[in-house]
């Protein structure tokens, strides 16, 4: 072995350890480009993901303005199982409006089609299963169907149904709609563009492509059976990312997520965008990492070559004649070599061994020295992470190239400047909090500021901080994480729109009937914890079912809607309420008021729908009028139930209606603190015709007189 070893030329032997220096190196670089790998695809799967949430909340909107319609239209007379010409006409008016639907109509318990926008004579509804699955005693109430082709437009579609209020403990029938899937194509066009390449709706339980964009080859209602993207939608019914073929046979990155309102067909929203993209600029940076290590390979290579004659075999042919010189004190050259050393340089003398030694602990430490800033210098060129290090007196001393694509600015530009520099006003003090832990000692993380781009605009970073000595200094290490906050932003949007849409009434922009219920229990609770009084205020349109028969419902509604504008109008303290309480039914809640005050209030709400001065041929009054029903919860009261303090508001609206309507009534009760909402005497105002005071207003211990009009 010894011989063996002892027979390797000088050349051969620095080309060996020059391997063995380089091959960390590139271990190091390929374990970096593996882990660039890994980040760029955790933060797409991530980004995806997020976006295929986004998209589905879009596509959900649909549906839920279509069970809004629905819940309107089940309760709209003459919408009946048993069909007729008034339901027809209703049918087709809603239809004609709402360019979404193909076809709406009713089929009675039998599956039978009573009333249509498109057919005249009965038919058989095509999904059977959808008329079961509605008409089932524990059915949920917006059901949505599986694909099939309409027997009236021959075109394919989905139902969307709902089932008819109860007749007698059951469903006699239901009111649906036939979704134009033409218009979601298209509607699913306008989600495609820079962010993901295609869109489509998919039901996985039926292996069905609904929809997609950029169109294929399939048609519409294709079935997938058996395909990778169904099968894994069919087991994450909670959305994911995938990489694979799509149903074009395309490789893409897929994200996936289901649609609120259509769970009751399991419907999803598949995006996709291409995997190439995605890679594109790691794929480049390992390019470059390839050619970066190859080139220096054939360069240390070479120059090795070039350096063992000239630093090695020249210089032992000129030692070995200069032998007597080293001998005589001048040491140029080893003086003694061991048996496994190259053969060249056993011909020198035992007095060159020292020098040899010292020349070669010095060149191998020059070595390792420039081979360790060769390293992290190209690791801190090529990093995406902008590396930063400030001085004692907070000046940037080093800046890493990644500053031209994050900030715009070429590092030299940055340096000697200070990190206050570019931070965004209203980050400072964040900024001082940080600079002052690193001066403590304690290094940061996950700190959140902005940073002008050369362009002028900011730019959302995240920092991470480590002091270097302490006298001061510290290095940085910054992210752009602008994609992340604007995507944080769109979610948080997307969130406060869902909330608005759950707590307002859709005709009339009030709140709605959970929104109220919410309200009063709230407001109770701090009238009682504050000893304040409250005042609950039912208000009812006076022969709205005579209006709507005479001029239709779409006046009915608007004519709602203005009633509803005349009640925020008039709702001007900071904790007033107003809410639709239920068909043509409002109300208000007015803390801090007393009953002769929600009297007054009352009043001029009648007075102000009376100045609307709309036409109702079918009321004595000949215009649109209003009954008032006011309940009070004094201060200093035991506590009072939201069913009691309601209970109150309607018997004194009940009167009203019963004393002629177009008026206003005072409960003539108040609540007790009885378990049961018992009620003590209060007062009332008097029925129309009467005369005389009326009781003492309990704890308030104030009269109140009768009007001439027999109204408050």
């Amino acid at each position: 072995m010894s011989s063996l070893i002892g027979s390797i030329s000088t050349r051969a032997r620095l080309i060996l350890l020059l391997l063995a220096a380089l091959l960390p190196m590139a271990g190091l670089l390929v374990a970096g480009i593996v882990l660039d790998y890994r980040d760029t695809t955790e933060q797409a799967y991530q980004e995806l993901e997020q976006l295929a949430q986004v998209a589905s909340l879009q596509q959900s909107e649909l549906f839920s303005a279509t069970k809004s319609l629905l819940s309107v239209v089940r309760l709209t007379p003459g919408v009946t199982a048993d069909g007729g010409d008034a339901c027809r006409r209703l049918i087709r008016a809603v239809r004609d409006s709402n360019p979404q639907f193909l076809t709406m109509g009713v089929f009675d318990q039998r599956g039978n089609i009573t009333c249509h926008s498109d057919l005249d004579a009965p038919a058989t509804f095509e999904d059977q299963s959808l008329v079961r699955r509605v008409l089932a005693p524990q059915a949920p109430r917006f059901v949505v169907g599986d694909f099939m082709i309409a027997g009236a437009t021959k075109q394919p579609t989905f139902a969307i149904a709902m089932g008819l209020p109860k007749v007698e403990g059951f469903v006699r029938g239901a009111v649906f709609v036939s979704m134009n899937l033409t218009r979601m194509g298209r509607a699913a066009k306008g989600l495609t563009g820079g962010r993901w390449e295609t869109v489509t709706l998919v039901q996985p339980r039926s292996n069905r492509m609904l929809v997609q964009h950029p169109a294929t080859e399939a048609p519409v209602g294709t079935t997938f059976a058996g395909h990778p993207l169904m099968a894994l939608m069919q087991s994450r019914s909670s959305g994911g990312v995938v990489e694979g073929p799509g149903f074009d046979g395309v490789e893409r990155m897929h994200g996936f997520y289901p649609i609120a309102g259509a769970e009751t067909a399991g419907l999803m929203l598949l995006v996709g965008t291409d995997s190439d993209a995605v890679f594109a600029a790691v794929q480049h940076r390992t390019l470059l990492y390839s050619f970066a290590i190859l080139g220096v390979f054939l360069a240390a290579m070479a120059g090795t070559w070039w350096l063992g004659y000239w630093t090695q075999l020249r210089p032992v042919q000129r030692l070995t004649s200069s032998a007597r010189h080293i001998a005589r004190g001048q040491f140029s050259a080893r003086a003694t070599i061991e048996d496994w050393q190259a053969p060249e340089f056993r011909e020198l003398g035992s007095t060159l061994d020292q020098m040899a030694v010292q020349l070669e602990a010095g060149d191998a430490a020059e070595q390792v020295v420039v081979a360790s800033e060769a390293r992290y210098r190209l690791l801190a060129d090529n990093t995406l992470d902008l590396i930063t290090q400030v001085d004692e007196a907070g000046r940037r001393v080093f800046v890493s190239p990644a500053s031209r694509n994050m900030l715009g600015f070429e590092p030299e530009d940055l340096l000697e400047s200070t990190s206050v520099d570019l931070i965004h006003p209203d980050d400072h003090p964040a900024l001082e909090r940080m600079l002052q832990q690193l001066r403590d000692g304690t290094p940061v993380i996950g700190v959140q500021l902005r940073e002008r781009h050369r362009n002028g605009h900011y730019v959302w970073v995240e920092l991470n901080g480590k002091p270097l000595s302490p006298k001061g200094g510290a290095i940085f290490s910054s992210r752009d994480i602008t994609a992340r906050k604007e995507m944080e932003r769109e979610l948080e949007e997307a969130n406060h729109k869902l909330s608005m849409l759950a707590a307002t009434d859709g005709l009339t922009g009030l709140a709605n009937r959970r929104a109220f219920d919410e309200t009063l229990q709230r407001e109770i609770a701090r009238s009682v914890r504050e000893q304040s009084e409250l005042s609950l205020v039912l208000i009812d349109v006076d022969h709205f079912k005579r209006y709507n028969d005479a001029y239709g419902h779409p006046a009915g509604d608007d004519c709602l809607r203005a009633i509803s504008s005349q009640l925020g109008k008039l709702l001007r303290r900071p904790g007033d309420f107003g809410a639709r309480y239920g068909g043509e039914e409002l109300a208000a809640i007015l803390p801090h008021t007393s009953l002769d005050g929600a009297a007054g209030w009352a009043e001029t709400m009648r007075s102000a729908v009376a100045d609307l001065g709309i036409h109702h041929k079918g009321s004595p009054f000949r215009h649109v009028t209003i009954s008032l029903g006011v309940s009070s919860y004094p201060s200093g009261d035991a506590p009072v139930s939201p069913a009691g303090l309601i209970k109150l508001a309607d018997e004194a609206l009940y009167e009203a209606k019963g004393a002629g309507r177009n008026r206003t009534e005072l409960a003539r009760r108040r609540p007790t603190a009885s378990a049961r909402g018992e009620l003590r005497p209060g007062t009332r105002t008097p029925a129309s015709g009467d005369a005389g005071m009326v009781d003492e207003a309990g704890s308030h211990g104030a009269a109140r007189t009768r009007r001439p009009s027999g109204r408050m």
